[in-house]
């Protein structure tokens, strides 16, 4: 490309942006080349400092099932892809959930990258989370990338809607080797950490949904005493205290409290609109999740990871959602059919058993 950057190089970068975690991806593009395998160490690089972590995991890229980011790693997954033709490896498995086993055993953190893209359709589009509602189903799924647009907001809220706990996080997906890309972080994630900060800390804190994603504003939300990721227990349906603040250097546009995925109150925007406060009072009629949102005008915005909601002993639940995945699902088996690049009949039922488990 135009530049070749090195771990000295993306240290400065990330310095300059701010950064105290930057997970960067071993990972092919179109073809057979593996990029920045030299770098992989299993641990952050040694130029890692107190202030910035620079760690190279890995961009599991699969072009049926959908791009997984794998954090925390202490040996790259191989194979890094899967389903490009014309390469070494132009088959349809490991599964997306394979992969993910394999992360798990080392302690490593599976997120979902670039989920959506098409506001009509997002199963359709280059490089869709195809297989998402299976890896969530089956809890192959840690975090799950929320900053590439309503698509993906929606998709995130309807497995939410599930029942499925599922962490926000973000990835800026950025190329720094060409000349028109996004900059390291201009999508980030903020995870809460209570002890000394450490590269493990910020993978358990994220992990456990202490997070929010932004592009631009900083929140703080919390539900009767409880935080991000954390669970509200009611014994019957009754009324809750939700406080929240957003804060942005450009106006906002507005500020929500969203529940089982719809908004149903409304910060008061500062006379300048460079901040907004809720402390409202809402009736929780049904198991489920609460999330803060915020929108700028410039077009930024910020998304709370969840604080969960228990009640009557119900567990979250949404037919409707329920349905819609399952049709998702029959797609993905019929796109899977398809392309026919299973090699073998006993992976075949390995792979139909997943769907069918999902």
């Amino acid at each position: 490309g135009h530049w070749y950057n090195t771990p000295e190089t993306m240290g400065e970068q990330h310095q300059g942006e701010g950064l105290k975690v930057a997970n960067f991806m071993v990972a092919n593009s179109d073809g057979d080349g593996v990029f920045d395998r030299e770098f992989f160490r299993g641990a952050p690089d040694p130029l890692s400092s107190s202030d910035t972590v620079l760690y190279w995991n890995e961009e599991f890229r699969a072009t049926l099932w959908g791009h997984m980011t794998l954090l925390n790693l202490k040996r790259l997954v191989e194979p890094v892809f899967t389903g490009f033709g014309e390469t070494t490896n132009p088959l349809d498995t490991p599964t997306n959930a394979d992969i993910a086993d394999a992360t798990h055993l080392q302690d490593g953190h599976v997120n979902f990258t670039h989920p959506a893209s098409s506001s009509g359709d997002p199963f359709l589009g280059a490089y869709a989370a195809k297989s998402v509602p299976v890896d969530v189903a089956l809890g192959k799924i840690d975090s799950l990338d929320i900053n590439y647009g309503e698509p993906t907001l929606q998709l995130w809220y309807g497995l939410l809607n599930c029942g499925f706990r599922l962490p926000a996080s973000a990835g800026t997906d950025c190329f720094l080797n060409r000349i028109q890309s996004r900059l390291p972080g201009s999508d980030r994630a903020y995870v809460k950490i209570d002890t000394a900060f450490s590269y493990g800390e910020w993978i358990r804190n994220l992990k456990a949904g202490r997070s929010f994603v932004t592009s631009g504003p900083l929140l703080e939300f919390s539900v009767d005493g409880k935080f991000l990721g954390e669970n509200l227990v009611l014994p019957a349906s009754g009324t809750v205290s939700a406080r929240a603040s957003a804060v942005w250097r450009s106006p906002l546009d507005r500020a929500e409290l969203v529940y089982n995925g719809a908004a149903v109150a409304t910060g008061q925007l500062s006379p300048d609109r460079l901040s907004a406060t809720l402390e409202q009072t809402v009736k929780l009629d049904r198991s489920g999740w609460l999330c803060f949102r915020a929108y700028a005008q410039d077009r930024t915005l910020a998304h709370s990871s969840p604080i969960y909601v228990t009640v009557a002993g119900k567990p979250a639940a949404s037919a409707k959602d329920a349905q819609y995945f399952l049709q998702w699902i029959d797609r993905l088996e019929a796109k899977l059919n398809e392309r026919s690049r299973i090699p073998s009949p006993a992976l075949r039922t390995h792979v139909e058993g997943q769907l069918n488990a999902a």
